[in-house]
């Protein structure tokens, strides 16, 4: 039922939008956010730059639905993205909550194929790092303009986690071979020759041992707490990647 339900609300947002879309990027089934009409062209203007940088496609979806939790509201981007676009497609699309109600309004970011080598789950919460404070104010035009689509061109620009990785490891390890080699040749150029041991200075006859043993008086535990976020969910299913956040 509930997998009915989502799936359902999806088809019918999707049919809303191709009766009376505000573009094809941008989808907005909201009465509480009114975006002026030199707003939206900057929001078509960015996305359409955005995927010609990408190569994926990307999509904005502004909904006053009520989402009982993270997960629901990331099933519901991704049957949106899939009756939209469909599995063979690569992209992202940003699910922005917009009904009003705090603590109940929940943000979603899904990403599919390819966008999501680069939209990963970890990556998806750093975006909604930079969009945080827009959101909380209720900027949403900010939050995408300024948050969601540089973070996502960034992203695919620095590539994969895993390759950006690898890179970063045969840059260490060549510098290493570099400053080994420097250390070598200076060593051979001057003939360093290991220090002696201080023992071999010292008359045996004359040195004595004295032991000593320290006596604590209070000794102190420093506890400190690692925080996990609760209003952190991901979700989807095959070559794909989600998170979201509550506010």
């Amino acid at each position: 039922m509930f997998r009915l339900f989502v799936k359902t609300s999806a088809v019918l947002i999707f049919a809303i939008c191709m009766i009376f879309p505000a573009s094809a990027e941008l989808i907005m089934n909201t009465v509480r956010v009114d975006f002026d009409d030199y707003t939206i062209e900057s929001i078509e203007s960015s996305i359409n730059k955005a995927e010609a940088k990408t190569g994926y496609r990307i999509i904005v979806i502004l909904t006053d639905m009520r989402f009982s939790s993270l997960e629901e509201s990331g099933r519901f981007a991704e049957s949106f993205y899939v009756e939209y676009l469909g599995r063979s497609t690569s992209g992202v699309v940003l699910l922005l909550n917009t009904h009003g109600i705090k603590g109940q309004m929940h943000d979603y970011i899904y990403a599919e194929r390819e966008a999501s080598d680069v939209i990963t789950n970890f990556r998806i919460q750093r975006i909604f790092d930079r969009m945080e404070g827009y959101l909380d104010a209720e900027q949403y035009e900010k939050a995408i303009l300024n948050g969601f689509i540089p973070a996502v061109v960034d992203y695919t620009e620095s590539g994969p986690p895993s390759r950006l990785g690898a890179a970063l490891l045969i840059m260490f390890i060549a510098d290493a071979v570099i400053v080994l080699g420097y250390i070598f040749g200076v060593k051979n150029a001057y003939k360093m020759s290991p220090a002696k041991s201080a023992i071999n200075y010292l008359n045996r006859e004359s040195v004595y041992y004295r032991q000593k043993s320290d006596t604590y008086i209070r000794t102190y535990v420093t506890q400190v707490r690692i925080q996990s976020s609760s209003s952190s969910g991901g979700g989807g299913g095959g070559r794909s990647s989600g998170g979201g956040r509550s506010r």
